[in-house]
Parts: structure tokens; sequence; C-alpha cells
């Protein structure tokens, strides 16, 4: 979710949340489980218009607010 500036501009512990407000406008969500981990994952009927929408969101991104 997140281009290269935002990897290399963001502080690690910033990272994920950043990643999941820009996955939050697109329909993802943030994905909890004690045994998995977490992530962020999307509930689609159609991939390859979910992957258009998280490149677009990737790659046009606002000014970095931390």
């Amino acid at each position: 979710m997140l281009n290269d500036e935002e990897r290399i501009s963001l502080p690690f512990n910033k990272k994920y949340e950043y990643a999941v407000k820009k996955a939050n406008k697109i329909g993802g969500k943030k994905y909890d489980n004690k045994s998995y981990g977490g992530g962020i994952v999307f509930q689609s009927y159609n991939i390859e218009d979910t992957w258009k929408a998280i490149q677009r969101i990737k790659n046009t991104t606002s000014k970095i607010k931390i």
C-alpha cells in the first residue's frame, strides 16, 4: 500500500497505521488475529478492479502527515 516515498520517510512504527488508513479509502480493513498476526484484507468479487484500486491509491497519495 505504500509507495517508495512513504516507505523511506515514514518511521517504522507509523508505516502499518498509514497503510491501513490508505486501505480504508478503498474498502480495506485492518485484520487482527491472535494466531495469524495482522494485516489488511479486502472483500472483492472482482480481484482485477481491487488490484487497480490498490495501485491507484498507492501511486496517488497526498502529503504525508505523521
